[in-house]
C-alpha cells in the first residue's frame, strides 16, 4: 500500500544564511524529516561555498521562479518587510523569523493583509520562547494579561544598541509595549514579538528589559493570566552555551517544517 504522505515532499527555499538560516539549510540538505531544500538566497554567496550540496539562488526572484512550496525567512526585518507580501501573493507559504518587522504598524498591516488574501500562508515558529501554542490556547480561552521579561548581560544590551556605557542597561531599564521595545531593539526581540502576535498584540503585551551582570547569557520569562489562572514559563539561562547552539529558534523552525508532512500533528 502506498503511503500518501510519501508521494510528495515539499520544496523549501531558505532566505538568509546567517547562524539560524545555515542550521536550517544544513538540516534540510541532510534529508531530515521535512521538505526538500531547493536552495538558499544569501547576501554573500561565498558564505555558502562550504556547503557544495546547497544551491545558491542569485536573488529572491530566481528562487520564486522555481515555484517552491515555501520560503523560510531567516534574513532580517528589512527583508521580511520588503519581500513578505510578494512571497505570499506569489502563492508561496512563508515561515517568518524576523518578526520585529511587525513593530512598524504599516508593515504589520501589509503582511496581515497579504496573509488574509493569500494564496500563500504566513506561519510563525515558536522560536526561542517556545510558547506560541500555549498562547494560542490561552487566547481562545480568553487572555487577561501577557507579560514578557527578557534578560541579557548589560554589555550585550549596550552592544546591540550601539552604546558604550553598559551601566545604563543594569537592572530593569525598560518597561512598556512590545511594539515600543521592538522598535528600539529590532534585531533581538523576535521572540517577544512572536509572543505578542500569538496573544494580545504588540500594543497590549507588556515587556520588561533587564540587564543582569550575573546572567551569563540570557533568560526569558513569560507570565500569562487566562481563565483566572496564572501561567509562567521560564527559559534559560543556558549552562555553558556554545556560540553555535543549542538554538531553540532553529529547531522550532525545523519542527514546524516537519509537522507539515507528519502523520500525527501536535
Amino acid at each position: 500500500m502506498t503511503d500518501p504522505l510519501s508521494e510528495h515532499r515539499e520544496t523549501c527555499v531558505v532566505l538568509g544564511y546567517g547562524r539560524i538560516g545555515r542550521r536550517v539549510a544544513r538540516a534540510l540538505a541532510a534529508g531530515d524529516n521535512g521538505p526538500v531544500l531547493a536552495g538558499v538566497v544569501a547576501r554573500d554567496a561565498q558564505a555558502v561555498a562550504a556547503d557544495p550540496a546547497v544551491r545558491v539562488f542569485a536573488d529572491l526572484d530566481a528562487a520564486l521562479a522555481t515555484a517552491p512550496d515555501l520560503i523560510v525567512e531567516c534574513a532580517s526585518p528589512a527583508t521580511l518587510a520588503a519581500a513578505g507580501s510578494d512571497i505570499l501573493v506569489a502563492g508561496v507559504d512563508l515561515v517568518a523569523l524576523s518578526l520585529t518587522a511587525f513593530a512598524d504598524p504599516a508593515v504589520e498591516a501589509r503582511l496581515r493583509e497579504a496573509a488574509d488574501a493569500g494564496p500563500g500562508r504566513l506561519s510563525i515558529p515558536s522560536g526561542a520562547a517556545a510558547a506560541l501554542p500555549l498562547l494560542r490556547v490561552a487566547r481562545k480561552a480568553g487572555i487577561e494579561k501577557v507579560r514578557f521579561r527578557q534578560t541579557y548581560l548589560p554589555s550585550h544590551w549596550a552592544k546591540i544598541s550601539g552604546e558604550t556605557d553598559a551601566l545604563q542597561f543594569t537592572g530593569s531599564f525598560f518597561e512598556g509595549s512590545v511594539r515600543a521595545a521592538a522598535s528600539r531593539f529590532p534585531f533581538n526581540l523576535n521572540a517577544a514579538v512572536g509572543v505578542a502576535l500569538a496573544g494580545l498584540g504588540l500594543d497590549d503585551t507588556t515587556i520588561e528589559l533587564v540587564g543582569d551582570p550575573a546572567i551569563g547569557n540570557m533568560r526569558y520569562a513569560l507570565d500569562i493570566e487566562s481563565l483566572g489562572a496564572p501561567i509562567r514559563l521560564d527559559i534559560g539561562p543556558y549552562r555553558d552555551r556554545p556560540s553555535e547552539g543549542p538554538d531553540h529558534t532553529a529547531y522550532s523552525i525545523l519542527a514546524m517544517l516537519a509537522a507539515r508532512s507528519d502523520a500525527i500533528i501536535f
